[in-house]
């Protein structure tokens, strides 16, 4: 499984960052080992975004990809950018109880204080 989204545009590696709680569930639908989202964390060596991302030359929220893209005077694919968006979920809080939420806390603390996600 391939955690990250990565794009070379020039000379530059931009890591494509998401919220860390919709990008778990995200992952756990493409993985397609649907065991259930608690079971399928255990097993799953989930890093945080910040930590896969430590040696891009920066990073752009999925959420605000364009407006982020036009401030750095950089031009990705747009088709590839439209492609990683779909899959972009608002309905992620619906997999999350407050245990839920425990579980995944450690996994999604550092890129809520790196990048500012909330819940």
């Amino acid at each position: 499984m391939n955690q990250s989204s990565l794009i070379q545009i020039g000379k530059y590696k931009v890591g494509i960052i998401r919220n860390p709680y919709e990008r778990i569930i995200h992952e756990y639908k493409e993985s397609w080992d649907w065991i259930g989202l608690a079971d399928w964390i255990y097993k799953t060596e989930l890093k945080p975004q910040c930590e896969l991302y430590k040696d891009c030359d920066t990073v752009v929220c999925l959420e605000n990809w364009e407006s982020d893209f036009r401030m750095l005077d950089l031009t990705p694919n747009k088709n590839s950018m439209n492609k990683l968006y779909k899959h972009y979920s608002e309905d992620y809080r619906r997999w999350y109880s407050e245990e839920m939420k425990s579980l995944v806390h450690q996994i999604v603390l550092p890129d809520l204080h790196t990048y500012g996600y909330r819940f």
